[in-house]
């Protein structure tokens, strides 16, 4: 009897009205494959039944006495890493609650639809189980693990930089808030970036992006020629190619890692137009999209930077690729962006 409960989809209700929890926990309750663990009425709460319960996903209301999402958030991605999905009758559609809760280091999000026409409750119920269910599938390699190190410093390249490609996840927003913050819009090359994100969100990202770094950021159109110093984001369901006439391709191939976009298709697509004229970053995330790709940027002379475990919300990705000897340097998320800059310019700080 135990067995069929330990392989269940463990859960932690969080969220500061009552009837919602309830309804909450029954809409997830309606799939035999997830449980319920716990409820939390707010944040500080949620903080102490995630490190007691260890929960597989967190379901998170985000405007809440004590502590809000945000902060819950943040407290349990420091202290007990567990996968996040953001719960809200916040608006979604200017995409700044999206993109803080993401900063804090949830995985998804959904608006909630109570009180409703049952289409809309039953959207809900679909959405929150799919979300809920993917989450708890990509919740492995959390902090922790003691990957190998790479070696503290690459040779110089010996082509110039003509490309940055990003794969970024859970945890990724705030990281790449940091790094472009760091960077200058006359870097001689453009940024593409591949943030796995809740869909509907991409344009709400970039714009946050945008307003907070200072830099020129834009979701990737198909066919649109790539400027350097600008920032490029995957857009939602495809993969982000370029080619080597530095043209951005959107394609709905299959997904990779039930993947779409996957950074290990940027990666690979960036590796053979430009081989040793590559930069590739791999930050915060869960999972091993990136690895593949990072492999291919290594084959073909690139380099490939990975954000320490030190600076990751998630030390997922980036440790899969230490771990599949693909890492030329692994370096804090604040260093990222002057160790970025010196191989595109040739400037030293």
């Amino acid at each position: 009897m135990g067995s069929p409960e330990r392989a269940k989809v463990r859960v932690l209700v969080v969220d500061d009205v009552r009837t919602a929890r309830h309804l909450i926990r029954a809409l997830l309750e309606t799939d035999p494959a997830i449980t319920v663990v716990g409820e939390a009425a707010d944040g500080a709460e949620a903080v102490r039944l995630a490190a007691r319960l260890r929960p597989d996903v967190i379901t998170m209301d985000v405007l809440m006495p004590v502590l809000d999402g945000y902060v819950a958030t943040q407290r349990i991605m420091a202290a007990q890493p567990t996968a996040v999905v953001a719960v809200t009758s916040l608006p979604l559609d200017g995409g700044s609650v999206v993109a803080r809760m993401l900063e804090a280091g949830a995985v998804g999000i959904i608006g909630k639809a109570f009180g409703r026409d049952p289409r809309a409750s039953e959207r809900m119920r679909r959405e929150l189980i799919a979300k809920v269910k993917a989450a708890a599938r990509a919740r492995g390699g959390v902090r922790g693990g003691g990957a190998q190190r790479a070696p503290a410093r690459a040779a110089r390249p010996r082509v110039p930089i003509r490309i940055v490609v990003v794969a970024a996840s859970t945890g990724g927003p705030g990281a790449l808030l940091e790094l472009l913050r760091g960077l200058r819009d006359d870097l001689p090359c453009p940024v593409l970036v591949v943030q796995h994100i809740a869909p509907g969100f991409g344009q709400g990202l970039a714009e946050w992006l945008s307003a907070t770094s200072g830099r020129r950021v834009s979701v990737a159109r198909d066919g649109e020629r790539i400027e350097p110093g600008r920032v490029y984001l995957a857009p939602d369901d495809h993969h982000l190619l370029i080619t080597d006439r530095q043209v951005v391709r959107l394609k709905q191939t299959p997904p990779v890692h039930s993947l779409r976009p996957a950074a290990d298709v940027l990666f690979g697509a960036a590796s053979q137009a430009f081989g040793a004229g590559v930069v590739a970053l791999v930050l915060s995330g869960m999972g091993n999209d990136g690895a593949d790709g990072a492999r291919q940027v290594k084959a073909a002379q690139g380099l490939v930077l990975v954000q320490d475990e030190a600076t990751c919300a998630i030390y997922g990705m980036p440790k899969a690729t230490v771990e599949a000897g693909a890492a030329d340097e692994v370096l804090p998320i604040g260093s990222i962006a002057g160790r970025v800059l010196e191989l595109c310019t040739g400037e030293t700080s």
